[in-house]
């Protein structure tokens, strides 16, 4: 089986399931808090999905690549497709904080939750499907409470 990389430095790589599988853990226990564990879950450990894109990976081994690649749509997809409209924005704003919902007429270009929505639809971002491989351990709330 590939490894999938989701982080590197010059001294240590963590594969994408050990990230997803660690920061589900960890948001899961922060939203225990407020009585959301399972949904704090769901959210880690689909933010990251797209790094299992052969885009993704390629930048991650080459040290000098300047390319940038949509990661944080893939995911967000994922929850829109099982109607997890809360955990798809927080997955989509997991760089720059939560994003404009916008509405129906908003372009795949546009920032907004409609806007990534479209572009994921359209098949706009990377091919994220390597993901299931990538974690075939990773055990995650189907759908949060």
């Amino acid at each position: 089986m590939k490894t999938y990389l989701a982080h590197k430095t010059e001294d240590r790589e963590q594969t994408l399931q050990e990230h997803l599988q660690r920061t589900a853990k960890l948001a899961g226990d922060f939203a225990a808090a407020f009585g959301k564990r399972s949904l704090g879950e769901f959210v880690g450990g689909f933010h990251d999905i797209g790094k299992a894109s052969k885009e993704f990976q390629a930048r991650i081994r080459n040290p000098n690549s300047t390319e940038t690649c949509d990661h944080s749509t893939a995911g967000a997809l994922e929850a829109v497709k099982m109607r997890q409209m809360t955990a798809a924005m927080c997955i989509m704003g997991h760089h720059s904080g939560l994003p404009d919902l916008g509405g129906q007429m908003d372009r795949d270009v546009d920032g907004t939750v409609q806007g990534r929505i479209k572009k994921g639809m359209e098949g706009k971002i990377p091919d994220y499907s390597g993901w299931k491989e990538a974690c075939p351990s990773l055990s995650l709330p189907s759908v949060p409470e």
